[in-house]
């Protein structure tokens, strides 16, 4: 009922990233995979109710009011306020979430999200979402195996399903806004250098590259 009746209340207190939160844990459920994919549902309808909430300021209808005050710190950037919680939700529920079929429907909202709207993202934006949520996906094929919150068994499972698809819609991203990502390029080139010397990955064509 808050979410539906109440989303601009949410916004104007300053509150949207408790919102996104409290459905992200949801999502994240062990034991009711309908309920966490109706988490992951209502996480990307958050992102159309947010551009178009007055309250928000990515929205087209908000209007400031004038107020003296601080100078404005990045913290109060509207993109790290509003697009960095739902981008880091759906990272969130990728990385930790026990179900398989949750991890894939998180990881198609992601990757879809960034393609729709990362044309109005900044490049500086872009930079955090590349270094603090799309390139972090694959920090498992880097960790040591006593730091791996995989056991080997689930770690197979994990590269041969989410890591692979994770790695296509990559490719796919960067290829979509090659411009405005050639600068990452390098760390690009060397994730599929540690790709290629993962022995699970031999079965990955890069005919789709």
């Amino acid at each position: 009922m808050i979410y539906k009746t109440k989303f601009s209340v949410v916004i104007a207190q300053g509150s949207f990233a408790d919102l996104i939160v409290c459905l992200t844990e949801t999502a994240k459920n062990n034991r009711f995979q309908r309920i966490s994919f109706q988490a992951l549902d209502a996480l990307k309808a958050t992102i159309p109710n947010m551009l178009a909430c007055p309250e928000c300021p990515l929205s087209s209808k908000y209007a400031p009011t004038k107020r003296s005050g601080p100078v404005k710190q990045p913290a109060d950037d509207p993109m790290i306020k509003f697009w960095y919680p739902i981008l880091f939700a759906f990272h969130d529920v990728i990385m930790t979430g026990n179900d398989l079929e949750v991890r894939q429907r998180a990881l198609d909202v992601l990757f879809g999200t960034l393609e729709t709207y990362g044309g109005t993202f900044n490049p500086d934006f872009w930079d955090v979402v590349c270094r603090k949520i799309l390139f972090p996906i694959f920090g498992v094929l880097r960790a040591r195996p006593d730091d791996s919150r995989f056991n080997e068994e689930d770690l197979s499972v994990w590269l041969s399903t989410t890591m692979i698809k994770a790695l296509r819609a990559l490719i796919e991203l960067f290829t979509h806004y090659f411009q405005t990502l050639e600068r990452m390029l390098d760390l690009l080139l060397e994730l599929l250098v540690s790709c290629i010397c993962q022995g699970s990955f031999v079965q990955f064509t890069f005919a789709d590259v």
